[in-house]
């Protein structure tokens, strides 16, 4: 636990079966104050007050007013960022996030606030991966993710007031369709599965 800050250097550390495969220094949640004092050389750190291990922990992060945060393996439900900017998520980096919405018999559904970033995450629902979704403007970034809704939608945004969205490196199953004052839809090294019928993306302003 650190009360004045600390200078770690790091070297041939193994951290593959650990619970966070990333960072190999974790500040203690009760040292908040000295965060930017704990130097790290030859590996990542990570604020324990960011990391999320459930669905109750994620909600009472996003109501707190956290923008960063660490997701580690398992099944979330992400509640609404309605009015929430510059929410940066990170899942796993295994892939084995998941993130099954508010209904979880549609898929995730929600809205994703403004200037949202997601990565690493699978959303998966029994029918839907994302369906019904809104976004309040700004860019939603997405990278590394993928969206499973196999024969129905994949990606699925009703409202879009004025937002961008950027794909990067995501895989798509099923069809997609963007809908209400969209600015721009960015597809960087992606990959589309079982396109259903809107032949993958359909686009609707």
């Amino acid at each position: 636990k650190s009360s004045a800050g600390a200078d770690i250097t790091l070297s041939n550390v193994n951290i593959a079966d650990t619970i966070d495969t990333v960072h190999a220094v974790w500040v203690d949640e009760d040292s908040a104050n000295y965060v930017d004092q704990v130097n790290v050389t030859g590996g990542e750190k990570i604020y324990e007050g960011n990391v999320v291990s459930n669905a109750t922990e994620l909600a009472e992060a996003v109501a707190a007013g956290k923008t960063d945060l660490w997701l580690l393996n398992g099944e979330y439900t992400l509640p609404t960022l309605s009015g929430k900017e510059g929410i940066t998520i990170i899942g796993a980096a295994d892939g084995s996030t998941v993130i099954g919405g508010e209904n979880a018999s549609t898929g995730f559904g929600s809205n994703f606030g403004k200037n949202t970033t997601i990565q690493n995450v699978n959303f998966s629902g029994t029918t839907n991966g994302v369906c019904s979704s809104y976004a309040q403007g700004g860019t939603t970034t997405f990278d590394n993710c993928t969206f499973a809704g196999d024969s129905t939608y994949g990606f699925h945004i009703d409202q879009s007031n004025g937002a961008t969205f950027i794909f990067n490196n995501c895989t798509f199953s099923g069809f997609n369709a963007f809908a209400g004052d969209l600015v721009k839809v960015v597809f960087n090294n992606c990959t589309f599965l079982n396109n259903g019928n809107y032949g993958h993306t359909n686009i609707w302003s």
